[in-house]
């Protein structure tokens, strides 16, 4: 369903909404830019295009994707919520863990690709897709594509 795009350093998030969108990864950094929902951070030695969360929610929008709520497993225990996301049938972005440093990264799971017993994870930094159980999941969020304001099936 979604074309595997590489990154350069940084710029995982982008590379992401470049799949999920179906537009390269350079406009889709243009229109962040244009649209002011991106800023410049440093993270140790290096400067990235941050894309915080509310402005992936805004980006999906103008492009007819439905971002669901953030399951995360850093929930305390004393207010832990269980909950339970089929991957067989949503996408979504993950947050993992970084390998290399103490940073995450941006990955994004194409649930067509499971469901053909496929490697389901399109990671920007790799050339070809990867199994799901390589990464250590710090977050999910569910993406829906919407036709004329409705899920699509």
């Amino acid at each position: 369903m979604f074309k595997l795009q590489t990154m350069q350093d940084g710029y995982c998030v982008q590379a992401c909404l470049a799949m999920l969108v179906d537009k390269p990864i350079d406009v889709v950094d243009a229109e962040l830019q244009a649209q002011q929902l991106c800023y410049v951070q440093q993270v140790g030695q290096r400067y990235m295009r941050y894309v915080p969360p509310p402005s992936i929610q805004i980006y999906l929008a103008r492009n007819n994707w439905l971002h669901g709520i953030r399951l995360s497993k850093w929930v305390p225990k004393e207010m832990s919520i269980a909950a339970v996301l089929d991957f067989k049938e949503h996408h979504a972005l993950l947050t993992v863990a970084n390998n290399s440093d103490d940073t995450s990264h941006c990955v994004l799971h194409d649930a067509e690709r499971l469901r053909n017993n496929q490697p389901s994870v399109l990671d920007p930094a790799c050339d070809t897709p990867q199994e799901l159980t390589a990464y250590e999941i710090l977050s999910v969020e569910p993406v829906y594509q919407i036709n004329n304001g409705h899920r699509a099936q």
